[in-house]
């Protein structure tokens, strides 16, 4: 069973304008999960829409890596450190979707 979470988000402050995407988790014949991030951010500061395309994908991998490592390890941690309301949350959220 796959999951996915969509988000659109407007005016966040003084960093972003504007920001949507999703992330979807498949899972693999393997055992383990294949994670599909997308996203798109339109920034309020002039800094990064003047900056040079080649510059712009640099940051922009930058963030992604750091992103999918962050949920990589709060995945891991709640997997060891908090398998019980993980479960409770999994649960939760099935129930809210209906299944």
């Amino acid at each position: 069973k796959s999951y996915s979470i969509v988000w659109h988000l407007t005016s966040s402050g003084h960093v972003t304008e504007y920001s949507q995407g999703s992330i979807r988790f498949e899972p693999m014949a393997s055992g383990g999960t294949l994670l599909a991030y997308d996203s798109f951010v339109l920034p309020y500061s002039s800094f990064y829409l003047a900056t040079s395309n080649a510059l712009s994908v640099a940051l922009s991998k930058s963030v992604l890596k750091s992103v999918v490592n962050h949920i990589v390890s709060q995945i891991k941690k709640e997997r060891t450190m908090e398998s019980a309301r993980l479960d409770l949350q999994v649960k939760a959220l099935k129930k809210a979707l209906g299944h």
